[in-house]
């Protein structure tokens, strides 16, 4: 099901782990869209630490792109992926 919280630990993992940039991308978008306020923190921050892996690590500009997107909508803080110096 569409929006299933369910799906957000498999998505967190394929994040890091697919070999397709788009699958990649797409898992990081969908992250974006179903970690929400009432998401449990524990599984939240595991989500925004995949994230800011993908942002910092991927393959991929798609790949970091979007991931840096679905950080940004997930904390509300806009960053570049790396640790401030």
């Amino acid at each position: 099901m569409i929006g299933d919280a369910k799906a957000i630990l498999p998505l967190a993992k394929a994040l890091l782990n697919d070999s397709d940039k788009n699958v990649r991308g797409a898992c990081a978008v969908a992250l974006g869209v179903l970690v929400t306020s009432s998401t449990k923190s524990s599984i939240k921050g595991l989500v925004v630490n995949n994230l800011k892996s993908a942002a910092a690590n991927d393959a991929s500009d798609f790949g970091k792109q979007q991931a840096q997107k679905a950080l940004t909508t997930i904390t509300g803080q806009a960053g570049t992926g790396t640790a401030p110096g």
